[in-house]
C-alpha cells in the first residue's frame, strides 16, 4: 500500500531575517496565495502528510506562517527547518532521507511557487490513476506542447477528463529538452534516491545548479517519466529572476485564485 508525503521548500526574505514583521518580503505573498489555491488544498489533501520546509527562517515568521496560511487549509502539516547554513539541494537531500525514514513511499514535489489549477474531478482522477497502476514517475506540469511529443501515445491510461502517458528521460534527451527540472511532480521515493537525485545533484547547492547538472548528467538507464496531457499544476514564476511577463503572470492569478 502507497504512503503519500508532499513536499514545499521556501526561504525567508531578507527583509524579516533582518529584523521586519512576518508580513515583510516578497515571499509571503506566495504564502498567501498558497492560502487561497483551494485546488491546491484539494491535491495535497489527499497525502498521509504534507511536509512545509523553511530554510533560514526566523521562528516568529515559521510560525506566522504555519498558523496562519498552512495550517487552516492542509492536513496531516509537517514543518521542517534548516538554519540558513546549508544550501538547498542538501536540505533537499535530509528533507527526502526524512521522508523515506518515515515510511513514505511516494514523493509530491512543489516548489514554493507552484501552484495548482486543474479542476477537481481531474485531480481525483491523475492521483486515482498513480495511485492504482505501477508509475513510479508523474511529471504533473504541461505548459509547453513539446513535452508531449516526447510520449508514447500507444501507452496510455486514461481517467476522467485526463490521460496520462508514458514517457522517460532519453526520450527527454532525444528532444533536445531539459532533463529534468523543478516543475511539480508525485513519484516514488526509492527511484528518486536512487535514480535521479545522485551525489552530484545534492553537491550542486542551488536550484538552477542542480538544473545544470540534470542537463549534463549521462543516464546509466532511461528513468520512466510519465506525463499529464493537460496542465495540472506549474511555477508560475512571479518573483526572482526567472519572473514572467505582467500580463501571463495575471492570467496565471486568476486559474489560482
Amino acid at each position: 500500500m502507497k504512503k503519500y508525503c508532499s513536499f514545499m521548500q521556501t526561504y525567508c526574505p531578507a527583509a524579516v531575517v533582518s529584523g521586519l514583521p512576518p508580513e515583510h518580503g516578497e515571499r509571503m505573498r506566495l504564502m498567501e496565495l498558497h492560502a487561497k489555491n483551494t485546488l491546491d488544498h484539494h491535491l495535497k489533501n489527499k497525502m498521509d502528510c504534507n511536509i512545509f520546509s523553511f530554510n533560514g527562517c526566523p521562528d516568529e515568521y515559521v510560525e506566522h506562517v504555519t498558523e496562519n496560511f498552512l495550517k487552516p487549509n492542509y492536513k496531516n502539516v509537517e514543518v521542517l527547518r534548516y538554519d540558513g547554513t546549508l544550501p538547498y539541494t542538501e536540505t533537499f537531500r535530509q528533507s527526502l532521507n526524512w521522508v523515506k525514514e518515515n515510511g513514505f513511499t511516494d514523493f509530491m514535489f512543489f516548489q514554493d511557487d507552484g501552484f495548482t489549477v486543474a479542476p477537481e474531478p481531474i485531480l481525483d482522477s491523475v492521483f486515482d490513476l498513480y495511485d492504482s497502476n505501477n508509475i513510479t514517475m508523474l511529471h504533473l506540469d504541461n505548459q509547453d506542447k513539446q513535452y508531449l511529443e516526447t510520449c508514447d501515445k500507444d501507452k496510455v491510461l486514461i481517467g476522467n477528463g485526463v490521460k496520462l502517458y508514458y514517457s522517460n528521460t532519453q526520450r527527454w534527451v532525444d528532444k533536445g529538452l531539459p532533463h529534468f527540472g523543478d516543475s511539480p511532480y508525485l513519484a516514488n521515493v526509492d527511484v528518486l534516491l536512487n535514480e535521479l537525485y545522485l551525489e552530484g545533484y545534492f553537491q550542486a547547492g542551488t536550484v538552477h545548479n542542480g538544473e545544470n547538472w540534470f542537463s549534463q548528467r549521462a543516464w546509466e538507464k532511461p528513468m520512466d517519466r510519465w506525463q499529464v496531457d493537460i496542465h495540472i499544476s506549474g511555477n508560475i514564476n512571479f518573483i526572482g529572476p526567472c519572473s514572467s511577463d505582467a500580463n501571463f503572470l495575471k492570467e496565471k492569478l486568476v486559474k489560482i485564485i
